[in-house]
């Protein structure tokens, strides 16, 4: 057998075995993280996402 049919099938095989998290445990998984926030790393985090989204809809415009 191909060794990238292998490492295909040995991927395939672990993510069958992974378990599908709860959106509830998403989202005390993030509250936990952006509690560690500074609110310096708040502010930055916000105008990146401001930045990308703008840029987003640039692109969607502009097709």
């Amino acid at each position: 057998m191909h060794e990238a049919v292998r490492q295909v099938e040995s991927r395939n095989r672990l993510t069958q075995n992974e378990t599908t998290v709860s959106d509830e445990e998403i989202s005390r998984r993030l509250l936990a993280i952006r509690s560690s926030w500074s609110v310096a790393e708040r502010m930055e985090r916000r105008r990146e996402a401001d930045r990308r989204f703008a840029e987003l809809l640039d692109k969607l415009t502009a097709a």
